[in-house]
């Protein structure tokens, strides 16, 4: 085999590039869903930050949270469970608009939320180990 710029990829698997052409109602839906789990996750984060550390970010914070008992010390780690529970039990009352979008979409990003935010403590428990 000639030595090529490629030759240490040993396994490469060829792989083909794939181009949606979505219609003007598909591509409206692909943006909705994208907003409602970018707003999922936003929610999650929010949550979290009031339950971690006793305060948020968020700009819809008193809207959104106005059902929250908060410690002002913070301290209380939520897992994606946990998120989940509580961004189901609010949904239909902040979010009227997403009754005709997938819920799957907003499970997913609060999920994903709560993987990162686990990968997150993982790294500050490690950082404070001194690995």
């Amino acid at each position: 085999m000639p030595n090529s710029d490629t030759s240490h990829l040993k396994g490469l698997v060829k792989s083909h590039r794939v181009a949606l052409s979505p219609t003007d109602r598909q591509a409206s839906l692909m943006l909705e869903h994208a907003g409602w789990a970018r707003v999922a996750a936003n929610w999650a984060r929010g949550r979290f930050q009031l339950a971690w550390f006793g305060e948020t970010d968020e700009r819809n914070a008193d809207a959104w949270y106005a059902h929250v008992d908060v410690n002002p010390d913070g301290g209380q780690w939520l897992s994606d469970m946990d998120l989940r529970k509580d961004f189901n039990a609010v949904k239909a009352d902040l979010f009227e608009w997403s009754g005709g979008l997938s819920q799957y979409v907003a499970k997913n990003a609060v999920i994903h939320m709560g993987r990162g935010l686990d990968a997150w403590g993982e790294y500050c428990k490690e950082r404070k180990h001194g690995k």
